[in-house]
């Protein structure tokens, strides 16, 4: 994601900590439109009146929104069908990170993915991968358990403002 200027994104000032803030994570395949989604929810919630911060470990007072986080190393390592890179292989460093108050799955067809611009830069933006990474990323979402009424599941292909 890049950095912008804080004139450009005003949620990017140093907050006034008061309670604690929450963690929300924003999660989908390549090119699925996390990191314009992530700049829109940042938006909405400082026009709501809440200290967000877009970067950084959640502080104090702060409500971060994270583009990616641990589940994508999980998925993407799984993805490569490796016999050592095991679903449950690639889980074990999650072990003692701190859990999302939300999670959002930007859901998008890898067909769809493919006609977006820029695709096919990135080393695993290929069909089969990217389905893959879909498959596994629905089904490690869904094995949250009690944790899965945090998770929510969005059309990413749909326009902008319909996903924001």
């Amino acid at each position: 994601m890049a950095t912008p200027s804080e004139e450009q994104y005003p949620w990017q000032e140093p907050a006034n900590p008061v309670s604690r803030g929450a963690f929300i994570v924003v999660e989908g395949l390549d090119r699925a439109g996390k990191s314009t989604q992530v700049k829109k929810l940042c938006d909405r919630l400082y026009a709501e009146g809440h200290n967000v911060k877009a970067i950084g470990f959640p502080a104090n007072g702060y409500t971060l929104i994270c583009d990616r986080y641990y589940y994508s190393g999980i998925v993407y390592s799984a993805a490569k069908q490796l016999p050592s890179l095991s679903l449950a292989w690639a889980r074990q460093p999650e072990v003692g990170l701190p859990r999302p108050d939300r999670v959002v799955f930007l859901d998008l067809d890898p067909e769809a993915a493919a006609k977006r611009g820029g695709y096919g830069d990135e080393k695993y933006e290929k069909r089969e991968m990217q389905e893959r990474v879909k498959e596994l990323f629905l089904g490690l979402l869904g094995k949250r358990g009690e944790e899965s009424s945090d998770l929510f599941v969005v059309n990413a292909g749909v326009g902008i403002e319909d996903v924001a």
